[in-house]
């Protein structure tokens, strides 16, 4: 094999490893976004908060429970409110 058809062969070769690096860079900035977007605490719909008001639906038979109301209903009760 002559030095010619080694560049071309290494060019091609490293063209296609750049090609799949970008592609796997892209991929794993958008799982990412995502991940992060699930577990932000101030988004409202982030995993946590879903399950939690899902099972104080299921417990309290509420359909619109919420944590953060119920938290609030508990610690200011209706006889301290003028």
């Amino acid at each position: 094999m002559d030095t010619k058809t080694m560049v071309i062969g290494g060019s091609i070769i490293g063209v296609v490893v750049l090609v799949i690096l970008y592609q796997v860079r892209k991929d794993t900035i958008k799982v990412v976004g995502t991940v992060a977007t699930a577990v932000n605490p101030v988004n409202p719909n982030n995993v946590f908060a879903s399950g939690v008001n899902s099972v104080g639906s299921a417990v309290t038979g509420d359909s619109n429970f919420s944590l953060g109301v119920w938290l609030y209903d508990a610690t200011h009760p209706a006889s301290l409110t003028p």
